[in-house]
């Protein structure tokens, strides 16, 4: 992905409607470059424009559920980096894959940035990520059985795991209490690892969606081994010293 893109986004992730001439000149690009790489995103639903201003595309799942205190909490805390991880994740998805989407607070900002985009199949046992894509006729969604579990919209369960089983992705994204370059990558939550465990078994590249408070830190039970991550997509608060460990693995870390 292209630096510059990468700087566009980063000035995007505000949560307001930013100007084109803005952009221009925090990037440095002339004004036919922006506006080219403007048209890119939109057309992968990454942002929206209106009348020489621009913001990344934004997501009304949640608006019933923020009266709960725990929950927006959740929603709210690294918003600006988790919106900009997530519409840089998406970019990576290439029209026509078959792509499993874990639960989290960001890994939903990787669907809310696939609206629009043509002929994918997202596999997923989050249902605020199913409500998200649901009206996209070109986004075939496969959405897990089982029983959910707290208030992040997971499906966990027999039910859940046999449907993960039994789909093959050619990427997955998924999200973490803890990644760590000895213990792995890991969950707090014992049902919630095990699918993600079996999801990451189903694909073919197994890529990280996290803000940089996840590195270094270990939770209870193991999603798989850092040897079987192909990706890290985070923000630029994880400083050199902190992804250094996962680079010398052969781990590629993009921070957005």
């Amino acid at each position: 992905m292209e630096r510059r893109r990468l700087t566009l986004l980063e000035a995007l992730a505000v949560d307001r409607w930013t100007p084109v001439d803005e952009i221009i000149g925090r990037t440095g690009a002339s004004q036919a470059t922006i506006r080219r790489d403007l048209r890119f995103l939109e057309g992968k639903s990454v942002v929206r424009r209106e009348h020489g201003a621009v913001r990344l595309a934004e997501s009304r799942t949640f608006l019933p559920f923020l009266d709960d205190p725990g929950f927006r909490e959740q929603v709210h805390r690294m918003a600006r980096e988790k919106r900009c991880i997530g519409a840089a994740a998406a970019m990576l998805i290439t029209d026509g894959e078959t792509i499993a989407i874990s639960p989290g607070t960001t890994p939903s900002q990787v669907a809310q940035s696939l609206r629009g985009r043509k002929h994918l199949t997202v596999v997923t046992n989050a249902v605020n990520v199913a409500m998200e894509l649901s009206r996209d006729k070109d986004i075939r969604v496969h959405l897990a059985g089982g029983y959910l579990s707290g208030n992040w919209f997971a499906l966990v369960g027999p039910r859940a795991l046999e449907f993960t089983h039994a789909l093959f992705t050619d990427k997955c994204f998924i999200g973490a209490n803890g990644i760590h370059a000895e213990h792995g990558v890991t969950d707090e939550h014992t049902e919630e690892a095990a699918v993600n465990q079996a999801m990451a078994r189903q694909a073919r590249q197994r890529i990280l969606v996290i803000d940089h408070t996840k590195f270094g830190r270990i939770a209870k039970c193991l999603v798989c081994p850092i040897r079987d991550v192909n990706m890290i997509v985070t923000d630029t608060g994880a400083t050199d010293e902190m992804i250094a460990p996962f680079q010398n693995l052969g781990i590629r870390v993009l921070r957005v």
